[in-house]
């Protein structure tokens, strides 16, 4: 717990914004989004790279898919002297530069710098701990009695794990912390027996969708853990995450379902945990 990091939430929205410093130690908000799956540890907004000294590489704009349908978002290949977050320091640090940062920070309404996604994550232990609003880059890991396994997505590195709803399933899913509410597509609402009717707009850290969403309420049971009547979104907006993964995804999990205790998220084995409640320390 020594190296826990403090973190922000915005107002009633599950997202996680911590401080880190790049550069010559200028500091940075970051956002951290399991799901972000773009091919550097670190995107960085324009105005952050040239205010952190950002060195742009001779590469060619790429381009990866958004979440949950949204557009695809362009990036420019940069490097960073260093970067540090909490007890990790990095030198020579690729970035992504896209001004889909700053597009981030419109749609949670806070100033966001940067966002950490798979790329950093991976071959880590992490813990978010959301009722004490902690983030730790080396947690322990679990008892495997307890573990939830997941695999990764072959054609995007998607955290998928197997969920019942409404005592059916299971159904494949993504879980991302960058998703503030669990997403269904209407098929699997259907199999799963959830009627949606309210309209409501659909957006997370990827941005807004067009289109909109339904809502509705459900039993969803990962593991050992289990939410009743707990709202979920029903929109049609999945096949280019599918196409994009590899993988016939059928829903996204939300950081809502965690926001009372604390996930620690094993990504060189592959398993999760979850703790309900404040730990002591």
């Amino acid at each position: 717990m020594l190296d826990a990091i403090p973190f922000d939430m915005p107002g009633p929205i599950p997202f996680v914004i911590v401080e880190g410093r790049a550069g010559a130690g200028v500091p940075a908000r970051i956002l951290l989004d399991t799901g972000a799956a773009a091919p550097f540890p670190l995107i960085v907004s324009p105005g952050f790279a040239a205010r952190a000294g950002a060195r742009f590489e001779a590469l060619p704009e790429t381009a990866a898919t958004g979440a949950l349908g949204a557009a695809p978002v362009a990036f420019r290949a940069a490097r960073l002297a260093r970067f540090r977050l909490g007890p990790v320091a990095l030198d020579e640090v690729a970035v992504g530069v896209s001004g889909a940062v700053d597009a981030v920070g419109r749609q949670i309404g806070r100033e966001v710098d940067a966002v950490l996604g798979h790329h950093f994550l991976a071959g880590r232990t992490i813990a978010i701990d959301y009722a004490r609003r902690r983030l730790e880059l080396r947690a322990t890991a679990g008892p495997d009695a307890l573990a939830i396994r997941f695999t990764l997505a072959p054609g995007r590195p998607l955290t998928l794990v197997r969920v019942g709803l409404n005592g059916r399933g299971p159904f494949l899913m993504a879980l991302d912390t960058g998703a503030s509410t669990t997403l269904l597509s209407p098929a699997t609402a259907a199999a799963a027996g959830i009627e949606a009717s309210e309209a409501a707009a659909l957006g997370g850290a990827g941005g807004a969708v067009a289109g909109g969403a339904r809502l509705g309420r459900a039993e969803i049971r990962l593991g050992p853990l289990v939410r009743g009547n707990q709202a979920v979104a029903v929109a049609d907006v999945l096949e280019p995450v599918r196409a994009a993964a590899g993988a016939a995804i059928e829903g996204v999990l939300g950081a809502d379902l965690f926001l009372s205790g604390r996930i620690t998220i094993d990504y060189g084995t592959n398993r999760l945990w979850f703790a309900e409640g404040r730990e002591e320390g």
